[in-house]
């Protein structure tokens, strides 16, 4: 079955969170934005799962109202990245 734009899209999103997850920036972005300590992988999942109000980050490519949520959070790490030390990262 050929996925819709749309799905590739949504799919995207899941494998960019995957990543965000990984990345030391990204988790003190997290610190920072929401209070929570955010010093690993897991920790910056568990974090942005709440955030997004989705039970895995899967959940993000048939959700789309937690993609809408995940953007908004991307964006704003964007803003504090450029903020921080001027790199901007797409989601």
């Amino acid at each position: 079955m050929m996925q819709t734009p749309r799905a590739t899209r949504l799919a995207q999103i899941t494998i960019n969170a995957n990543k965000f997850c990984k990345n030391p920036k990204f988790h003190a972005f997290l610190t920072a934005t929401y209070g929570e300590p955010v010093t690993s992988e897991p920790a910056a999942a568990k974090l942005l799962k709440s955030v997004c109000q989705i039970a895995t980050r899967k959940a993000l490519a048939t959700d789309p109202n937690a993609a809408t949520r995940f953007a908004g959070v991307i964006r704003r790490f964007n803003q504090y990245s450029k903020q921080n030390s001027g790199n901007r990262v797409d989601s």
